[in-house]
């Protein structure tokens, strides 16, 4: 596996400045204020950002996965470029049946340590039009603080993103 870098899924808090942060643009974990540039992404949690936000958080209580291809399609209208949705290995087969061939990124939540695409078999039969960008591996309670961590798999999204 290569790894290109980890981005910090963080509400602003940790106590240095990492090469790419991830934060929440909406929600009860909104961060503020909402700065864009280099070494920042945006998460959308209620559906309401796509122009804002590359990330839709598809997760139970907030984006439902029948919602993600209109988020995504409203995205590519307002700015000219396709988002992606962050998920859990559960929910990834329920997004995939309902995004069809809209081309999107894949930001899969494995939270148990596993990092290497080779070990995760539901990525191993994404579609052409979904690219694997970052799995997020390290919870909180492996990380020691209060973030997550994702390896970032995908070298263009590493050197479109971090500062």
């Amino acid at each position: 596996m290569t790894a290109f870098g980890i981005m910090y899924d963080t509400d602003g808090t940790l106590p240095f400045v990492p090469k790419l942060q991830a934060f929440y643009f909406n929600g009860r974990s909104a961060h503020r204020p909402v700065t864009f540039g280099r070494g920042r992404t945006w998460i959308d949690v209620d559906g309401t950002a796509p122009w804002d936000c590359h990330w839709a958080d598809v997760e139970t209580g907030n984006i439902a996965p029948e919602h993600f291809p209109g988020w995504n399609t409203a995205r590519h209208h307002a700015i000219g470029e396709w988002g992606g949705f962050y998920c859990n290995r559960s929910t990834l087969p329920k997004v995939l049946e309902q995004l069809g061939p809209i081309p999107a990124d894949l930001w899969l939540a494995t939270l148990d340590g596993t990092a290497d695409p080779a070990d995760i078999p539901e990525v191993h039969s994404l579609p052409p039009s979904v690219r694997l960008v970052a799995i997020q591996a390290y919870p909180e309670t492996m990380t020691g603080g209060h973030w997550d961590e994702s390896v970032i798999v995908s070298q263009d999204y590493w050197e479109r993103h971090h500062a």
